[in-house]
């Protein structure tokens, strides 16, 4: 069995249960954290999780603040489905479903925040 395979069962799984959502991002996680701050672009080694790891890290000095960039959760989701692609190429993720599935929710303490952020 080959790993897109056991991609294709997860989703099936997945989708035979009541509120679950299974989000992919090819090559990894950082996918959808650099988009917070920035659009896709093209760099070395961008099909790695390592080549992605280094260029977010050069990206935003110091790396991914969990505790300061989520509220740039709206910019995530916008540069996302710019890059979306139904067969996840790299660079494309689909965590921005799961975000929007959320973010009413927290919308209106998100632009609190932001605003907070423009006042400093």
């Amino acid at each position: 069995m080959n790993g897109g395979s056991l991609i294709d069962d997860l989703r099936k799984n997945c989708n035979e249960q009541t509120n679950w959502l299974i989000a992919q991002s090819n090559p990894c996680f950082e996918v959808w954290l650099l988009y917070h701050k920035f659009k896709f672009e093209e760099f070395d080694n961008m099909e790695t999780p390592t080549g992605w790891k280094q260029y977010l890290n050069q990206k935003i000095v110091g790396g991914f603040d969990s505790k300061k960039y989520p509220v740039f959760i709206d910019n995530a989701i916008k540069n996302a489905k710019l890059k979306f692609e139904e067969n996840i190429a790299i660079g494309s993720t689909e965590v921005f479903k799961l975000a929007e599935s959320f973010y009413p929710l927290v919308e209106d303490k998100i632009k609190d925040a932001l605003e907070k952020i423009d006042s400093i």
